[in-house]
């Protein structure tokens, strides 16, 4: 009896440490931003430098240098060039969603509802107050999503310290990583150091693979939906293009709402049904590349989720966490998934199962 009491106390101490550290996480976000960064580096890094110093038997720290310094270079040469166009039209595209009487007019809605108004004045404010209650709908929450992205960038762009800390916290990460792996091992208790780690590793393979290959799934589609709106002279086309691949990032509704947008905003530009159509094709056509030829290659069915766990994992992080939240939710789902699937197994191998 003591012997369980002293477990339960155990894992009421563990649970507790565990809620102070991530109130601590959120509590001083700002100030562990450059940590953040630097471990995501390193561990997004971490297969090229296993094979150049285990694989290949290359010098550790001048190859993680070399990696580093070629990394960091093209990322900050893509900043300089992209970010201040993607930034510039990112402000005019807020502004234009913002800017009702715009839209009201170029889309036509304002004509339609002048002449139902001579005739018909109550079918006239139910189509005003339809057309309201719509556009404070959609661009509330587009403004929401765009407002998020451009605040956050603006914070870890303009922040010098952010941009010179993170590659030296990026460095030391990846040099010691295999350390602070070992020191975290060495608190898990012996008795289950095995199934622990058993069950790290798999929460580790499965979000690896969908992060790793998420990200150059969502960069190759970014190029291609830039490039082809740009094609068509759609307005904002490099904003709508990285957003439409970073919409991969939320399943089904993420494409859904960034072809909507782009519709939206390429038919008041041209005034013509045909552009909706071209970009219908441009927005299928990137879905069955993605879908046949590059996540099959790069991820394959890397989390192994049910769409309903993917649409219940979507609603509760929006509620949680807003955008971010929703932007998350995914990844955070998939270990949630791995840990129960763990505990069935362990449950379905216990005497209590069994009797």
């Amino acid at each position: 009896m003591k012997t369980n009491n002293a477990y339960k106390n155990q894992g009421i101490i563990i649970a507790l440490f565990c809620l102070l550290i991530l109130f601590l996480v959120f509590k001083f976000i700002n100030i562990i931003t450059p940590f953040i960064l630097g471990f995501v580096f390193a561990y997004m890094l971490e297969p090229i430098i296993s094979y150049v110093t285990v694989k290949k038997k290359f010098n550790k720290t001048l190859s993680i240098f070399i990696i580093l310094t070629t990394f960091f270079t093209i990322f900050f040469i893509i900043l300089y060039y992209l970010i201040p166009g993607l930034i510039n039209q990112t402000n005019e595209l807020i502004v234009k969603l913002n800017v009702k009487k715009y839209f009201t007019q170029a889309m036509g809605t304002d004509k339609i509802i002048e002449f139902l108004n001579a005739k018909f004045p109550a079918l006239a404010n139910a189509v005003q107050n339809g057309v309201d209650n719509i556009s404070t709908f959609f661009f509330k929450f587009s403004n929401e999503i765009f407002a998020n992205i451009v605040q956050s960038g603006k914070i870890i762009l303009n922040l010098a310290t952010i941009l010179l800390i993170t590659p030296i916290l990026t460095f030391y990460f990846a040099l010691d990583m295999q350390k602070i792996l070992d020191t975290l091992k060495n608190f898990i208790p012996i008795s289950h150091k095995n199934d622990v780690i058993k069950l790290f590793k798999d929460i580790n393979g499965t979000i690896a693979k969908y992060l790793r290959g998420q990200v150059t799934v969502s960069i190759i589609l970014a190029a291609y939906y830039s490039i082809a709106l740009f094609i068509l002279q759609v307005d904002y086309a490099l904003v709508l293009g990285i957003f439409s691949g970073l919409s991969l990032f939320v399943p089904y509704f993420g494409i859904m709402f960034s072809f909507i947008l782009t519709s939206i905003l390429a038919f008041v530009h041209f005034k013509t049904t045909s552009i909706i159509v071209y970009l219908a094709i441009v927005y299928v056509m990137g879905h069955i590349i993605e879908g046949v030829f590059i996540t099959p290659r790069l991820m394959g069915k890397s989390l192994n989720l049910h769409p309903l766990w993917i649409f219940f994992g979507l609603f509760v992080g929006g509620s949680l966490l807003g955008f971010f939240g929703i932007l998350f939710a995914i990844p955070l789902t998939a270990i949630i998934a791995v840990i129960i699937r763990f505990f069935i197994k362990a449950y379905k191998k216990s005497k209590l199962y069994k009797y």
